[in-house]
C-alpha cells in the first residue's frame, strides 16, 4: 500500500495497521473484501477492495487532493469534516490564476459577489451588501488574525488589503455565521488567508507584473540560519493612474 505523502496512518477493516509506504501479508488462506483507508490531515477511503494472500496486489492512494481548512473552527481539519461550507482557493490556483486581489479571487465563489463604488470594493453575500456596508458583516483574517478596519469593521479585499496575493498558500472561504468563534464581523462568513509555509527552502524571487490598471514590482526573500531560525522578508508595491469616469450630463474637469 502506497500513498503520495509519506507517513499517512493506513487502516484496515477499521484497525490502524501502519503508515505509508508498506508491505503487509494479510490474515487468512483465501480472498476478502477489505475496507482500506489511509488517514493524514484529510482521509482517502477505499471499500471493496479484493485482497489477496498469495499474490501481490498493489493499493494505491492520491492524497494531495485532500484538503484543510484552519478557520472554521480555529483547528487544522479536514474541509469535509468542518462544521461549515467551505471554499478553498489552493495556491495551484492562485498561481495559475494569477489573482491581484483577495476580490478576484473570491469573485467566482458561490454565494458571494462583489460590488464597487470606484473607491472601495466591497463583498457581499447572497446578495446582501448594503450600500455603506463596505463588507462588515465578512471576517477577513491572515492566519487567523482579523484585519477588518477597527473603527466600521469594513472588510479590506482590494488593492487596500494586499498588493499581491504571492505570500498566500490558500484562501479559505467559510460560509455562515461565525460570530460564535470571531464575533460580530462575522455574520456572513470568514475569508481566512494561509501564508506560506515557513519550511520553505532558501531563496528569492523577484516579479513585476500589471493587474486592473496598476503596476505592481514585489521581491521576496527567505533565508533559514537553521531548523529553527529564519528571516521571511517579503517587499511589494503598486502605482495607478486611478480610473476616469465619465458621468452623463457632468464635466469632470482633472484641474
Amino acid at each position: 500500500m502506497n500513498a503520495d505523502v509519506r507517513d499517512a496512518l493506513i487502516t484496515v477493516d477499521g484497525r490502524p495497521r501502519a503508515f505509508t509506504p508498506r508491505s503487509r501479508q494479510p490474515a487468512g488462506g483465501q480472498t476478502r473484501n477489505r475496507d482500506l483507508a489511509c488517514w493524514l490531515t484529510g482521509r482517502w477511503r477505499r471499500t471493496g477492495d479484493d485482497i489477496e494472500t498469495d499474490k501481490s496486489t498493489p493499493v494505491d492512494f492520491e492524497m494531495s487532493g485532500q484538503e484543510e481548512v484552519l478557520g472554521a473552527s480555529r483547528a487544522s481539519e479536514a474541509a469535509e469534516d468542518a462544521p461549515a461550507s467551505v471554499t478553498i482557493i489552493s495556491r495551484q490556483e492562485l498561481k495559475a490564476m494569477a489573482y491581484p486581489t483577495i476580490a478576484e479571487a473570491i469573485r467566482g465563489v458561490r454565494g458571494i459577489y462583489l460590488s464597487n463604488d470606484d473607491t472601495y470594493v466591497s463583498t457581499g453575500v447572497r446578495g446582501f451588501s448594503r450600500p455603506g456596508d463596505y463588507g462588515n458583516r465578512i471576517l477577513v483574517l491572515l492566519d487567523g488574525h482579523p484585519t477588518n478596519d477597527d473603527w466600521v469593521g469594513s472588510s479590506y479585499v482590494g488593492f487596500d488589503a494586499r498588493v499581491d496575493l504571492d505570500d498566500v498558500e490558500r484562501i479559505e472561504v467559510i460560509r455562515g455565521a461565525g460570530s460564535v468563534i470571531y464575533g460580530n464581523g462575522a455574520f456572513f462568513g470568514v475569508i481566512n488567508l494561509v501564508t506560506r509555509p515557513k519550511d520553505e527552502p532558501t531563496h528569492g524571487e523577484l516579479g513585476v507584473s500589471t493587474a486592473l490598471g496598476a503596476g505592481r514590482a514585489r521581491a521576496t526573500a527567505v533565508w533559514h540560519a537553521s531548523n529553527d531560525a529564519g528571516v521571511w522578508l517579503s517587499l511589494s508595491g503598486a502605482k495607478s493612474p486611478g480610473i476616469e469616469s465619465l458621468l452623463p450630463g457632468v464635466r469632470l474637469d482633472p484641474e
